[in-house]
């Protein structure tokens, strides 16, 4: 089904772009810009969420995912704290609120804007320390989940998520910073 949408979306974009360049060329278009342009945007938008930022994102299959996920929401234990927040997957950047933090007494689900989440479960949180990265201050939480590459960065520094996870899993001062 996602490979058919896929195809679906890749085909509306296309045929939505050629409008536009037909369009742009001076003849009329095929269709009025005002509903090729916006169904264009949308498949694009759908192709990027759906099927090329999870490729940079993820380094685990989607049902090995889902059932982390699973299992971390079922044997997890109590909601600790929730925010939202912007911060670094991966290699991709989210700015503003687009990851959603869940802290379990049993580990970590990050859920990114319009993809699948992600858990790390407590055993693969090796630290969680603050640390200065470009010109903000962030929250760094290395790992080893296959699922995702390590190191995680969380823009959000005050929230109470944060706060909770420095408190769990944070490194006392002064102590070393663990390699990737």
């Amino acid at each position: 089904m996602k490979t058919l949408l896929g195809l679906i979306a890749a085909g509306v974009a296309v045929l939505g772009m050629a409008n536009v360049l037909v369009f742009a060329s001076g003849r009329p278009p095929l269709l009025p810009l005002a509903v090729s342009h916006p169904l264009a945007l949308l498949a694009f938008g759908y192709l990027f969420f759906a099927l090329v930022f999870p490729r940079f994102l993820y380094r685990s299959r989607p049902a090995e995912r889902q059932r982390a996920v699973q299992q971390l929401q079922a044997s997890g234990g109590a909601v600790l704290a929730t925010t939202r927040c912007g911060g670094r997957l991966g290699s991709l950047n989210f700015s503003g609120p687009l990851l959603g933090v869940t802290v379990y007494q049993g580990g970590l689900l990050i859920k990114p804007v319009f993809m699948p989440p992600i858990a790390l479960f407590s055993y693969e949180i090796r630290a969680v320390y603050p640390a200065r990265w470009w010109f903000s201050s962030v929250t760094t939480i290395a790992h080893s989940s296959a699922a995702v590459a390590s190191p995680i960065r969380l823009m959000d520094t005050r929230s109470q998520a944060v706060q909770v996870l420095l408190g769990q899993y944070g490194l006392p001062p002064g102590a070393p910073i663990p390699p990737r």
